[in-house]
């Protein structure tokens, strides 16, 4: 009889421990890079039940139910944004090639946000040079200014855009500044204490702690770095704010885009939406939607992503992208060679053998 019982117990985990194979073979390649997936593949097929347990503790990129039930009301906290969008003379859709309609399209059904013309941007590699250009900006600035960065560091180049806060808050300029609770831990602290006495409003995104009641994941980030200045000026790109050589004997080199236009109330409403989740205030003064006249020729259109949003928006417009090529594709992406001392290549470098390879094989 316990023969039976131990021989039926065996059959049955066997059984658990396949079925859990196959069902996460369907279900762990969404939503990831293929890396991620194979590691979670391996450990899956090597320790099915304890893979199973941790993958449905932190193996879905999803945030707790309270910020979920939030992100549902955003909509709704959106829709002065959107109403000034729609009916500013100055957002008008443009009439894109035949190439770039879908993809705008897809982008405006995944964001929300429409095309808008009539945007001038600067691309700026300089790391000094945007820190310098957004300082000018915030001391030019009239109303409001809205910063939203993985990093803020207290260091030299954090401390030149705190002053630059500070003075801003000091003239009455409404000041609000959200960084990354995990991003910017080093520093966070010490940063609130300089800017809130100033008059700054700082929060951190995403807060974890096992005795904090709206903690979030430690594993999904805000990952964004955006300024916007007065709805008028918008900074976004791939440079947080702290020194170029911050840490591993490495000076990281950026690439920022700095626009004016209409697109910039685009991006002010991405900081809206940002701010809404985390303190579930909304931001709805006109001020902060102003009918920004065109400058150059540039057609622009926002896309938020992160894991508050269902659709991994950025792959899927890639793809679009892609399939809608005629004569070339050029990616390029950031590279880092820590991992080999003996490596010679720089991050440009590699960047540049990356668009050669890709073009040429498409």
């Amino acid at each position: 009889m316990i023969a039976l019982i131990s021989e039926a117990w065996a059959v049955g985990y066997v059984v658990a421990e396949w079925s859990i194979r196959l069902a996460m073979v369907a279900v762990v390649p969404m939503r990831r890079s293929p890396e991620a997936a194979r590691s979670w593949l391996i450990l899956v097929f090597l320790l099915p039940i304890p893979a199973l347990l941790i993958y449905l503790l932190i193996g879905r990129p999803t945030y707790p139910r309270w910020r979920r039930e939030r992100f549902l009301r955003l909509p709704a906290v959106l829709a002065a944004a959107s109403r000034e969008i729609s009916h500013s003379r100055y957002c008008r859709r443009p009439e894109l090639p035949g190439s770039l309609s879908g993809p705008a399209l897809l982008v405006e059904r995944l964001g929300q946000f429409p095309t808008v013309a009539g945007n001038d941007f600067e691309l700026l590699s300089g790391y000094d040079e945007v820190i310098d250009r957004m300082i000018a900006d915030i001391g030019a600035a009239q109303q409001t200014v809205h910063l939203l960065y993985y990093i803020f560091a207290d260091d030299e180049t954090g401390l030149r855009v705190i002053d630059a806060l500070q003075r801003a808050a000091k003239r009455q300029v409404k000041c609000r500044v959200l960084i990354d609770a995990i991003g910017s831990r080093r520093w966070a602290r010490r940063v609130a204490r300089l800017l809130i006495p100033a008059g700054v409003e700082v929060r951190l995104a995403l807060r974890v702690g096992l005795f904090h009641r709206r903690s979030a994941r430690a594993d999904l980030r805000n990952h964004r770095k955006i300024a916007v200045i007065d709805s008028r000026v918008g900074y976004l790109g791939s440079q947080n704010i702290i020194n170029a050589e911050f840490g591993g004997g490495i000076a990281n080199q950026e690439l920022v885009a700095r626009v004016v236009g209409p697109v910039t109330t685009e991006i002010q409403t991405v900081f809206i939406a940002d701010w809404f989740m985390e303190t579930n205030e909304k931001l709805a003064n006109p001020v902060l939607f102003p009918h920004n006249p065109p400058g150059g020729g540039a057609v622009a259109q926002v896309l938020p992503s992160g894991p508050d949003y269902p659709d991994a928006g950025i792959g899927h417009l890639i793809v679009s992208l892609v399939h809608g090529a005629r004569e070339r594709v050029i990616i390029t992406t950031p590279i880092s060679c820590r991992m080999s001392p003996f490596c010679r290549h720089s991050k440009q470098q590699l960047c540049a053998e990356l668009r050669f390879d890709w073009s040429s094989q498409m």
